[in-house]
């Protein structure tokens, strides 16, 4: 099961288009994988964006990187 993206309706209206990216994003998570992400940054205390950029890196490596 994956869990639904949360965002704030003032970022809808000003960028229409993220709400398609998100779901698409996001129904490829499982709650489990989700929580496990935020347990690093909430938890272990690592910047997001590190937690972020470690994850995406490893779905999609870049070549040479």
């Amino acid at each position: 099961m994956s869990a639904p993206p949360v965002v704030r309706t003032e970022a809808l209206k000003r960028f229409p288009k993220i709400s398609k990216a998100l779901n698409r994003v996001f129904v490829s998570h499982s709650t489990a994988k989700l929580q496990a992400l935020n347990a690093e940054i909430v938890v272990d205390e690592r910047p997001a964006r590190n937690v972020a950029e470690r994850y995406l890196n490893q779905l999609h490596p870049r070549p040479g990187g």
